[in-house]
């Protein structure tokens, strides 16, 4: 502060240096990404991975569930249990139609329509282990579509891999609108209005199938997945596995497991055998 001001009775202006701006600057932002749910581990940084990965190794999930042979059996009761006593239709509201009944029966008799061999009991039990294992069911429809417009019968239910299937999503968890598709072919096209076989309207890609470095995805629009969770508590776009919460005691077991197979094949001790007494 300067004598003059002091005699003038004049407030000094204090001048913000460059390291307060900048914690300023950086504490807003902060705040600003408080309030809003980031999937992505680069937050509002433009150049963040194509694709929101899930938060656990998927593959590494499918291991445990398939190499330890108590918790296959648990969720191989569980699938089997839920479907044994059959299930019920229920009109939504107070009448229903009889035509879309007829249809919902004939998918969940054949959802395939004869291109493969699976019931609609095969179907729910391959949705259950997913569910069980992933905490993310993938069921893709594909539809019958009119040409020339948007008319369209739902004509077979899929159950994809859960191990390929991917958000096409920003940061946000949001869906992105800058890729799109032709629904017949599956081949991408340059936006939305761009000529498309059968002259059935481009589609905004939400969902892919990644096949791999070496492969093209295979788009999905909106309304040609349904994907659901059971397990996980927040608002999350991939599910929450319960597996990883037995994940070390899996582990060990199979460990166990491995160690009591060499004692028996090598007929001897492998090296490095405890034994406790008692």
């Amino acid at each position: 502060m300067a004598w003059y001001d002091r005699i003038l009775g004049r407030k000094p202006i204090r001048k913000i240096s460059a390291l307060e701006e900048m914690i300023a600057n950086d504490t807003n932002q902060v705040m600003k990404e408080a309030r809003t749910p980031v999937y992505s581990a680069m937050g509002t940084n433009a150049q963040y991975q194509e694709s929101i990965l899930p938060p656990i190794d998927q593959r590494y999930l499918e291991q445990l569930a398939d190499r330890y042979s108590h918790l296959r059996t648990v969720i191989s009761r569980i699938a089997s249990q839920s479907v044994a006593k059959g299930w019920e239709y229920h009109a939504v509201g107070d009448t229903g139609d009889k035509e879309e009944r007829k249809i919902l029966e004939s998918l969940l008799r054949d959802p395939t329509r004869g291109d493969a061999d699976i019931s609609g009991m095969e179907l729910f039990k391959a949705m259950i282990r997913q569910l069980e294992i992933f905490d993310d069911v993938w069921v893709s429809i594909v539809y019958d579509r009119v040409q020339g417009g948007e008319m369209k019968v739902v004509k077979q239910l899929w159950v994809e891999d859960a191990k390929h299937m991917r958000f096409h999503v920003d940061e946000y968890g949001r869906f992105r609108d800058d890729v799109y598709f032709d629904v017949i072919t599956r081949k991408f096209v340059d936006g939305p209005d761009a000529q498309t076989e059968g002259g059935i309207p481009a589609a905004k890609m939400a969902y892919f199938y990644d096949q791999g470095t070496d492969h093209e995805k295979i788009p999905f629009a909106r309304d040609e997945i349904i994907h659901f969770n059971k397990y996980s508590a927040t608002a999350r776009l991939y599910g929450q596995s319960p597996i990883m919460g037995l994940s070390k005691k899996i582990e060990t077991a199979l460990a166990i497991e491995n160690f009591q197979n060499k004692i028996y094949k090598l007929e001897r001790p492998p090296k490095g055998f405890l034994d406790i007494p008692g």
